[in-house]
C-alpha cells in the first residue's frame, strides 16, 4: 500500500512495503521486458490509474514466480509509484521484487491446497455486493459505519459512510461454517486505504471483528490486464491456477476474467433499499434482504453436488455462474426439471463454449 507500513487493527496481519528502507542487492528483470504497452486514451477506464501493468505470464517465467506472487509484485510497484510518481520504475520494480522474494505479501494471502473435489475459496467483491459506499441516504443516518476514509475514483470522492448488504454477516458466517470453504477473500476495486479501513472497523452484531474471519484483502492495484482484457480485472487464477476450486461473488462481470467461476450478484442499492423501507415496498425490501442468502445456498449446494458427482467445485458451480446459468435456463425448459438441468450443465461443461473452427 502507499504507506510504508500497514497495520490492520483486528485483521491479524502487518504488511511491510519496503520503500526507501533498503536497496536491492541483486539483478532483476528489466522492467521494459514485462511492462505492457499503454492502452490508447479512449480505452483507459476510470481505474487505469498510472497505467503500470505487467505481462503477468512473462513475469512469472522470468522471475520464477507463482501467479499470486507476480500479481503482488505488480501491486507493490503500483503502490510505490502511487506514493511517489517520480520514483524510478526500475528501482520500484527491484524493491518490490525483493519484498516478494522475502515472502512479504500485502494481501496477506497464504495459498491453500485442495484435498477434496468440493473444496473452494470464496472471493467476494465489496461495492454493491457486500456493501455500498457511494450513495446519498447515509446523510439521513442510514448507514452501518461512519467516519471512514472516503473511496476515490479519479477526482471523485465517496461519502465516509457505508451500508452493508442485508444478511452480509450471515453470508460470511455461513461460508466460514462450511467445511468445504478453504478461505474467504475480499477482492475489491477500491483503493487500498478505504478498503482496509472498512475491514478494520467492520464488526458483527455481537461486536466481534469481521477481519479475523477473512483470509486476505486484495484491492485496486491487484487488478491486471491481459492481451484480450482491456479493463483492469480480477484474475481468479491467483487462488487456483486450474480454476477448479474458486468462486467469485461480484456484481460487475466486466471486472472478472473468468466468467465460469463468477456468481453475477444482483446489485445492492442502499438508496433504493432505504426508499423501499420508508414506503413499505415489501417486495423490493425482501429482494435486497434475500440476495446474499440465495448465493450462500447456491455455493453450499454446489459443494455438496461436487462431492456427489466427483467433479471439481467450480465445475459444479456452473449452473449458477455467469456463463453457465443461461445453459441451465434452456435445459430447465427442455428437461422439465431444474435439478436435471443443473446436473446436465455440470456434467457437460463443453456447453459453455462453441468450438471456433476456421475453414481449411
Amino acid at each position: 500500500m502507499s504507506t510504508r507500513q500497514l497495520s490492520v487493527l483486528g485483521f491479524g496481519f502487518t504488511g511491510l512495503l519496503m520503500v526507501g528502507f533498503c536497496s536491492p542487492g541483486f539483478a532483476s528483470t528489466s522492467v521494459s521486458e514485462i511492462k505492457l504497452a499503454p492502452l490508447p486514451a479512449w480505452a483507459q477506464d476510470s481505474l487505469y490509474g498510472n497505467g503500470i501493468f505487467f505481462d503477468i505470464d512473462a513475469l512469472m517465467q522470468k522471475e520464477s514466480l507463482t501467479r499470486f506472487e507476480a500479481v503482488e509484485l505488480q501491486n507493490n510497484v503500483k503502490d510505490i509509484l502511487d506514493g511517489d510518481s517520480n520514483h524510478d520504475l526500475q528501482n520500484a520494480f527491484d524493491l518490490a521484487l525483493q519484498s516478494i522474494k522475502s515472502k512479504k505479501f500485502e494481501s496477506h494471502w497464504s495459498p491453500v491446497t485442495f484435498s477434496k473435489s468440493s473444496e473452494y475459496v470464496a472471493v467476494l467483491d465489496m461495492d454493491e455486493t457486500l456493501l455500498m459506499q457511494w450513495y446519498a441516504s447515509g446523510v439521513n443516518g442510514f448507514f452501518d459505519l461512519n467516519g471512514l476514509q472516503p473511496d476515490f475514483v479519479g477526482k471523485l470522492l465517496s461519502p465516509s459512510y457505508v451500508k452493508f448488504t442485508p444478511n452480509a454477516e450471515n453470508f460470511i458466517k455461513g461460508l466460514g461454517a462450511d467445511s468445504s470453504c478453504k478461505g474467504i477473500v475480499i477482492f475489491s476495486a477500491k483503493a487500498d486505504a478505504p478498503a482496509i479501513d472498512i475491514v478494520r472497523n467492520w464488526k458483527f452484531a455481537d461486536g466481534a471483528k469481521v477481519g479475523p474471519r477473512l483470509s486476505a484483502v486484495f484491492t485496486r492495484n491487484h487488478l491486471v490486464l491481459a492481451k484480450k482484457t482491456l479493463v483492469p480485472s480480477k484474475d481468479l487464477r491467483i487462488f487456483d491456477e486450474k480454476l477448479q476450486h474458486v468462486v467469485m461473488v461480484d456484481d460487475n462481470p466486466a471486472r472478472v476474467m473468468q466468467l465460469q467461476a463468477l456468481k453475477a450478484q444482483p446489485k445492492f442499492d442502499a438508496d433504493n433499499y432505504h426508499k423501499a423501507i420508508g414506503s413499505g415496498d415489501e417486495k423490493t425490501k425482501n429482494h435486497y434482504e434475500s440476495i446474499l442468502s440465495q448465493t450462500l445456498s447456491e455455493i453450499g449446494e454446489s459443494a455438496k453436488s461436487a462431492e456427489i458427482l466427483h467433479i471439481p467445485f467450480t465445475q459444479s458451480f456452473l449452473p449458477y455462474s455467469y456463463s453457465g446459468e443461461r445453459i441451465t435456463r434452456a435445459l430447465t425448459s427442455s428437461l422439465k426439471s431444474a435439478k436435471n438441468a443443473r446436473d446436465f450443465t455440470r456434467l457437460h461443461p463443453e456447453l459453455q463454449e462453441a468450438a471456433f473452427v476456421p475453414a481449411p
